[in-house]
């Protein structure tokens, strides 16, 4: 659900578990809150910055699943 949202331009509100919080953080198309921190979450929601969504589209882009199965493609390799 996140990055069909990124995708579209919004911005995001996630928890740190998601596998794309760290280019999240790196793009600033959103906030990571930590899971199960209510107060994180409030003042998250309380605080929604639309204008995050300028790089969203790009953070979408750069987790895209041909960039996920490429990289992967690659770690494989490096194993092998």
């Amino acid at each position: 659900v996140a990055l069909e949202a990124l995708s579209c331009g919004v911005p995001v509100i996630i928890s740190n578990v998601v596998g794309i919080a760290d280019k999240v953080k790196k793009h600033g198309c959103g906030t990571v809150v930590e899971p199960g921190n209510v107060e994180e979450l409030r003042k998250a929601i309380k605080n929604f910055d639309p204008e995050k969504g300028r790089n969203a589209r790009n953070c979408a882009l750069e987790h895209s699943w041909k960039r996920v199965a490429y990289e992967m493609s690659r770690l494989y390799e490096s194993l092998v």
